[in-house]
């Protein structure tokens, strides 16, 4: 898995590509971690597009982060998911705990806007 990330607006973008399998999962819980800890970080977006398959510890991992931003107050989302992921999310019911857009850029408008007007 290659785990890349950038910052657009306030929002911190990660971007997977391949396999999220166990032996990734650690490398990107740390890496996610660290990004956190980071000021300025007002939202926090995984991007899916590229990623072909998720394990269940990625499922877990994906998890932890969205908790981590809830307790940081940060909102968080993920996106550009193709079809068996996303029936992946539903069969395991986490599209209803996780904030899914289509794409990045719908994500980005929304994350940075709640960022903007906490709850």
């Amino acid at each position: 898995m290659n785990i890349t990330h950038r910052q657009e607006q306030n929002i911190c973008i990660i971007s997977l590509k391949g396999e999220m399998v166990w032996q990734e999962v650690q490398t990107l819980n740390a890496h996610v971690t660290k990004l956190l800890e980071q000021e300025g970080v007002g939202g926090f977006l995984v991007n899916l597009e590229k990623v072909t398959y998720l394990s269940s510890s990625a499922l877990g991992v994906l998890m932890m982060i969205m908790d981590q931003c809830m307790k940081r107050q940060i909102p968080f989302g993920i996106c550009s998911l193709n079809e068996e992921l996303l029936e992946l999310l539903k069969s395991t019911h986490l599209n209803e705990a996780m904030t899914i857009f289509e794409t990045e850029e719908a994500a980005i408008a929304t994350l940075s806007q709640q960022d903007e007007n906490p709850q």
